[in-house]
């Protein structure tokens, strides 16, 4: 007597194995469309991003900005700016955080802004 066992198992192995058999020609096909619209949205965004730099660039305020910073280090005071700046942004999302306990809004704050201090000023220190 033979007993045939059908549990779900069995039957779900068994319709996963049913693959279907992709030949080069078509892989290469697939690969070429992909490729081609990587392609046209890689120019069409290239494009937008000059267009839209060649805008700013031309105008008088930029021109008279990039004037006045020529002989100027601006490098090393930019990444102060930045970081300052980020510094900042945390300091108002903590304020603005509903999920932040009020009598810890203002420890963060403070530790941010001191912390953001200290290595402002240790880094033009070591760079001067």
């Amino acid at each position: 007597m033979q007993v045939k066992i059908n549990n779900s198992y069995n039957t779900l192995n068994q319709q996963r194995q049913s693959f279907k058999r992709l030949d080069l020609q078509q892989a290469q096909k697939l690969a070429k469309k992909a490729q081609l619209a990587a392609k046209h949205t890689s120019d069409r965004s290239t494009s937008i991003l000059a267009l839209g730099i060649g805008k700013i660039a031309s105008l008088k305020a930029t021109q008279n900005l990039v004037n006045w910073l020529k002989n100027k280090n601006y490098q090393e005071h930019l990444a102060a700016f930045v970081g300052c700046t980020l510094s900042g942004f945390y300091m108002l999302d903590t304020a603005r955080s509903k999920t932040i306990e009020k009598d810890q809004k203002l420890p963060l704050m403070v530790n941010q802004g001191v912390v953001c201090g200290i290595s402002t000023v240790g880094a033009y220190t070591l760079n001067h």
